[in-house]
């Protein structure tokens, strides 16, 4: 497996978002608009985060070059 400089934490933040995912699935109405809303943003920056801290990873790691690495980083833009 690539990267690991990180020990792979990133993946803890995907299970995070999927948690909340999970959350706004099941009980959804249980929540006001405002508190979904906010649970909603905080998956998809989560996911973000993660992939931008998997992309720093392999960087580091070696596994992707300076060009690899910034071309992610356009990517995401």
């Amino acid at each position: 497996m690539s990267g690991g400089t990180f020990d792979y934490k990133q993946f803890h933040l995907n299970d995070i978002a999927s948690d909340i995912e999970m959350e706004l699935s099941l009980k959804k109405e249980e929540h006001s608009g405002i508190i979904a809303f906010e649970m909603y943003d905080i998956m998809v920056s989560l996911r973000k985060l993660s992939s931008r801290i998997h992309d720093l990873d392999y960087y580091l790691a070696g596994d992707y070059g300076e060009d690899t690495y910034i071309k992610k980083l356009g990517e995401r833009k």
